[in-house]
C-alpha cells in the first residue's frame, strides 16, 4: 500500500479536496483510505492506495502544491 501525504493551508481544503475528486474520478483509482487532521492553519490529507503506481501517479500530481512552511526560529 502506498499512502500520500499531501499539506494544505485550511483556506484553500474546498479547492483541493475538490480537485484531488476530480483527479481520483478521472483517473479511475479508489483510495483504500482517506484521513483529514488541521495543523494549525494548515489540513494535513492522507490518502492510502492500495496500488503502488496510483499511489505515485498521485504524488506526484499533488505533490507540488504543498505550501512552504517557513523555517524554525533558531535555524
Amino acid at each position: 500500500m502506498r499512502t500520500v501525504t499531501v499539506r494544505m493551508d485550511v483556506a484553500d481544503l474546498s479547492r483541493q479536496m475538490a480537485a484531488m475528486r476530480e483527479w481520483l474520478d478521472r483517473h479511475r483509482c479508489e483510495p483504500a483510505s482517506f484521513t483529514c487532521d488541521q495543523d494549525g492553519n494548515a489540513v494535513v490529507v492522507s490518502v492510502g492506495f492500495p496500488n503502488e503506481r496510483e499511489g505515485e501517479a498521485f504524488a506526484s500530481h499533488f505533490d507540488d502544491q504543498e505550501p512552504q512552511r517557513p523555517p524554525p526560529l533558531g535555524s
